[in-house]
């Protein structure tokens, strides 16, 4: 288990030269706990994924990724469990609380037990630094997550911030620091913005991997 400063981060490097491996692309993921279940809406993340994960040359597959998720219900499950299945990807655990703390959220056995799983895959777990209240240990997360990451992938209802550590304030301190978004509004047809930000280095535009 390591901490916020013994995290060791692969970036994203334009200038990488073409015969040397890509290096990983780190998506980060926020979003309500609460979804549709429904395979369109995970149909829509796994094309925002690929969309993602398109190298910036015409050969060749998916680039790897680095997912980053605090593993609420929801969202965050969601994104982690996709990446995961589309193989060429790590998931890294950011856990607002302490493990059995965290898990207090988690009501029912089938959560807990989804939970248990998917940090069994993890290839990294953060345990982020105590925070004063619950509410503001959630924002951490969030904040780890958008600082952290190459791209975010935000399942959101576009409502305005309704307080802290919330998805829409992730959202907003993703825009903030210029990060691109992948905003999916999670109620039909599922549409999805794409806000370019400070842009994705290696990868060609979206309407060529349509």
């Amino acid at each position: 288990m390591a901490d916020e400063t013994g995290k060791k981060s692969a970036q994203v490097n334009s200038e990488v030269g073409d015969d040397a491996p890509d290096p990983p692309i780190r998506i980060g993921v926020t979003g309500h706990r609460t979804l549709p279940d429904d395979p369109a809406l995970a149909a829509r993340v796994a094309d925002v994924l690929t969309r993602i994960r398109a190298p910036a040359s015409t050969s060749g597959g998916l680039l790897p990724c680095i997912v980053l998720s605090p593993l609420a219900e929801g969202a965050d499950r969601l994104v982690a469990t996709l990446a995961l299945a589309a193989g060429h990807a790590t998931l890294h655990a950011i856990l607002p609380l302490p493990m059995e703390s965290y898990m207090a959220d988690f009501t029912t056995a089938t959560s807990r037990d989804a939970f248990r799983a998917l940090l069994d895959r993890a290839s990294d777990i953060i345990v982020l630094p105590p925070a004063k209240t619950r509410t503001a240990a959630y924002w951490s997360a969030g904040e780890y997550v958008v600082d952290h990451c190459d791209a975010l992938i935000a399942l959101w209802d576009g409502l305005p911030v309704r307080g802290e550590g919330g998805t829409g304030a992730v959202v907003a301190h993703a825009r903030q620091q210029r990060v691109p978004l992948f905003w999916i509004t999670p109620a039909v047809p599922y549409d999805v913005v794409e806000e370019a930000g400070r842009g994705l280095a290696r990868r060609r535009p979206v309407s060529e991997t349509a």
